[in-house]
C-alpha cells in the first residue's frame, strides 16, 4: 500500500485528498496491516505437499523492494543495497522517508516496524546486457549450448579483453525509458563514441559501464541527502559476474559486499 501513490508515509495510512483526487472511494481499498501481521496458517494440505511442520503462521507479507531488502540484511538505519536484475535500484534504509522538494527518491514502508526503505531505480539494467546476449553475442550463445557453459560467463570474459572506459564507447541504458532520476519513457538507449577500432568487446564491457553509471547518478540522489555509503551489498542475478561487481565498485568508488544468497533475496526476505 505504501508503494501506491495514495499512501500518506508518515501517517501510515491512506491520504485523503489523494483518494478524493483520484476519486477513489476509501471503502475500495483493503484494511492496511503491518507486513509481518499473521493472517493465518499454513494450511495442513499444503504443508504435507511442501514436506513442512503444519500450523506455520502465514504473514502478510510485504513490496519486492523491502522484502530484497530483508534478504540482503538491509535491516538497520543507513545500510545500503544494490539490486541488479532485469531492472536495478539502489535503496536504503531510513527510520524516516526521505522527503522533500526536488528529492528524486521514492519511498515506501519496510517490512520491519517503524522503518522505511528509500530508493532510486533504472529499468534497463540486466535487461541491457541480455539484449546485448541476444543482439551480438550469437557466437556465444552458441558456444555455451554446445559445451554446457553460462553464456554470461563467455560475455564477461570478452569484456574483460576491453580496458576500463571500454575504449571510448559510452552506453545509455535507456531501452526501456529513464528511470526515477530521468522519469521520461521517450529517453532511449545509445552507443556513443563508436570507430572503426571498436568492437563486440567494447560494446559488450560499455553495456556494463553503462548501467554502473546510471546507477552511480542514483548513488549520488542519496549523497545529496546525506547517505554516505562505505560499503554497498549487491544482490541480484547481475551480482555474480566478477567483473561487473569491480566495475560497480570502481564507479561507486565504494566497497561491494557479496552475500550468499545472490539471486532469490527477495524470496528469502
Amino acid at each position: 500500500a505504501s508503494f501506491s501513490g495514495i499512501f500518506n508515509l508518515k501517517e501510515l495510512d491512506y491520504e485523503d485528498d489523494f483518494l478524493k483526487a483520484s476519486e477513489i472511494p476509501r471503502e475500495k481499498l483493503p484494511d492496511l496491516f503491518p507486513s509481518i501481521h499473521v493472517v493465518g496458517e499454513l494450511l495442513p494440505t499444503v504443508a504435507v505437499e511442501l514436506n513442512l511442520v503444519k500450523g506455520i503462521p502465514v504473514v502478510l507479507g510485504g513490496h519486492d523492494v523491502p522484502c530484497t531488502a530483508v534478504g540482503a540484511g538491509n535491516v538497520t538505519k543507513g545500510r545500503i543495497y544494490n539490486y541488479i536484475g532485469s531492472s536495478a535500484w539502489i535503496s536504503v534504509a531510513t527510520d524516516s522517508p526521505l522527503l522533500g522538494k526536488n528529492v528524486k527518491t521514492y519511498n515506501g514502508a519496510h517490512v520491519i516496524p517503524d522503518m522505511y526503505t528509500s530508493q532510486v531505480a533504472i529499468y534497463a539494467a540486466g535487461a541491457s546486457y541480455q539484449w546485448i546476449r541476444d543482439t551480438i553475442c550469437q557466437e556465444e550463445l552458441i558456444s555455451a549450448k554446445k559445451f554446457g557453459e553460462n553464456v554470461y560467463d563467455l560475455m564477461d570474459k570478452k569484456a574483460s579483453d576491453s580496458t576500463p572506459g571500454s575504449n571510448n564507447v559510452i552506453f545509455v541504458p535507456g531501452l526501456m525509458g529513464g528511470g526515477t532520476i530521468h522519469p521520461n519513457p521517450n529517453i532511449k538507449g545509445a552507443f556513443l563514441g563508436l570507430t572503426l577500432s571498436n568492437n563486440k568487446k567494447d560494446l559488450i564491457r560499455a553495456t556494463m559501464e553503462g548501467v554502473a553509471f546510471d546507477l552511480r547518478l542514483a548513488l549520488d540522489e542519496f549523497k545529496k541527502m546525506g547517505v554516505e555509503a562505505d560499503e554497498i551489498r549487491i544482490v541480484g542475478g547481475g551480482s555474480q559476474s566478477k567483473l561487473w561487481r569491480q566495475i560497480f565498485s570502481d564507479i561507486y568508488n565504494s566497497k561491494i559486499i557479496v552475500t550468499n544468497i545472490e539471486q532469490e533475496t527477495a524470496a528469502l526476505g
